[in-house]
This record gives C-alpha cells, sequence and structure tokens, in this order.
C-alpha cells in the first residue's frame, strides 16, 4: 500500500490506476471505480504523454509561477500521462490480464487501461448499460489515439485489451477481428497475447 501512495505522484494518473487495480482484485469494485473517477478527472487537454515532445502551450504552462514554484520535475509529473507497467507475475493486474505478464512485464497506455477496469467493474456489478458505454469509450480512445503514444506498438497493446474486453462480452466475432488488428500493428507476441488468445477463442 505505501508503495501505491508514493506512486500517485508519479505522475498524473499512474498510481492512482495501480490502486484501482488493488481495490478490484479485492473485488471492492465500487471503490475502484471511485478511485478511476478521480484518475480521470486528471485527463484534461493540457495533459501528454509519456516521451512526447513538449508543445508551446506545455512550455507555457511550466513557466507559471505555481509551476516554477514546484520544481521542474515535479511539475512535469503533473503534466505527463504515462503508461501503467505490471511487472512479470504481476499480483495486481487484473485476473483477465494475467496472461499479458506470464513472461515478461507488460505495458498499457493509462486512459485504455482506465477504461477496461471501468468495464471489469461493472461487468462483475452486472451493469450492462454501463458496460456498453464504458467500451464505447475504449473504442473511441483507441481509434482517436486519445493519449496513445503514435506508436504501432501502443496501438497494438491497446486493441488487445479492447479485445479481452469484447470476448468476455461474449462477442466473438467482434473479439477475433481486434485480436487481429492487433496482430496487424505488432507481430511480436512478446508484448500482447491477441495471437494466443485468438487461437483459443477459434477452438471455443
Amino acid at each position: 500500500m505505501c508503495f501505491l501512495l508514493q506512486n500517485v505522484h508519479h505522475d498524473a494518473i499512474t498510481g492512482w490506476l495501480m490502486l484501482a487495480s488493488m481495490t478490484y482484485r479485492e473485488k471492492q469494485y465500487i471503490n475502484s471505480v471511485r478511485i478511476l473517477d478521480y484518475a480521470l478527472s486528471k485527463c484534461t487537454p493540457e495533459k501528454t504523454q509519456f516521451k512526447s515532445r513538449l508543445s508551446d502551450l506545455h512550455q507555457n504552462i511550466l513557466r507559471l509561477e505555481v509551476f516554477q514554484k514546484k520544481g521542474i520535475i515535479r511539475s512535469l509529473s503533473i503534466l505527463y500521462m504515462g503508461f501503467v507497467k505490471f511487472n512479470k507475475l504481476s499480483n495486481l493486474i487484473p485476473v483477465e490480464l494475467e496472461m499479458e505478464v506470464q513472461e515478461v512485464f507488460h505495458v498499457i497506455p493509462s486512459v485504455v487501461y482506465a477504461y477496461f477496469l471501468y468495464f471489469l467493474c461493472y461487468y462483475h456489478s452486472q451493469d450492462v448499460e454501463k458496460c456498453v458505454v464504458v467500451l464505447q469509450n475504449l473504442n473511441l480512445t483507441i481509434h482517436g489515439n486519445v493519449f496513445i503514444l503514435p506508436d504501432d506498438r501502443f496501438k497494438a497493446i491497446s486493441y488487445n485489451i479492447l479485445g479481452i474486453a469484447l470476448q468476455i462480452t461474449g462477442d466473438k466475432k467482434s473479439a477475433l477481428e481486434t485480436f487481429k488488428q492487433a496482430v496487424e500493428l505488432e507481430p511480436n507476441s512478446v508484448y500482447h497475447s491477441a495471437a494466443r488468445r485468438a487461437a483459443m477463442l477459434k477452438t471455443t
């Protein structure tokens, strides 16, 4: 818990998502949703992705007195949107994603992971209406590259996450199509389980 609380200051959102993961694993779905609500409230337009070049807007923000007082490192942590990283065999990752960390660590764009975790919470709470809304938001996030680095690997990971959600709902056809998109973008199975999941899905 202490480690998680320290990480809420790592960047704008990642630490909160890890905390939401922990509460999800403990089946505290309402608490997890509340944490996710707070985390996503930090996803404002002035935020930038980790490793992205600072725009004129971001440079001007950093020149503001309030950020000058915080120092450059703390200020950048407020402005940056990172990705969620789960270590190999992590006990914080949702059980639905354990395949991703069987052999190596796994990273997921923060907002993509937030919507996926929302979906899991609503799914287990049997709130079908909210599941549909969250899946739509997840789909729009991926297609619009919202807070996702312009990199095929991260896009593929995002499609894999969407495919897993669709598979959970029982939409086999859409899941297979989405896994296919992930593999086309990044065929290396080290980065995601889309090919393995698709193969397993075809046998069911």
